[in-house]
């Protein structure tokens, strides 16, 4: 499942540099592991995927890694129960792979469209 706004924003070259160097300040700042950050691809569907592979890395660490990146990303429990709602037919990592996506990108454009001084 493709979303449109999200994916132009992505192939815009600068925004994706931006939004691959906060996705990995976040899965740092989470303690994970960042270093596929550094070969994630522009085109949203593998994005979704390879970031897919790692929810569930998160996830299987036995902790509370998923729980702190999401929180760290900030992707609540109550817009991951909408988003279900919305898209009932995609599996659990999926959608939560969709929101860190474009919740990364939207702290990006914010950013770049509102600098702080």
């Amino acid at each position: 499942m493709e979303r449109g706004s999200e994916q132009l924003q992505l192939q815009q070259q600068g925004l994706f540099e931006l939004f691959r160097l906060q996705l990995k300040k976040d899965f740092e700042g989470a303690g994970l592991d960042a270093g596929f950050c550094e070969h994630i691809p522009q085109e949203w569907s593998i994005l979704k995927n390879v970031l897919q592979e790692q929810l569930t890395r998160a996830g299987k660490m036995g902790g509370r890694e998923l729980e702190n990146l999401l929180y760290r990303i900030d992707v609540s429990e109550e817009q991951i129960k909408r988003y279900s709602k919305l898209n009932p037919s995609i599996s659990f990592l999926e959608l939560v792979s969709e929101l860190v996506i474009k919740r990364v990108l939207q702290k990006v454009v914010i950013r770049k469209n509102f600098p702080q001084k």
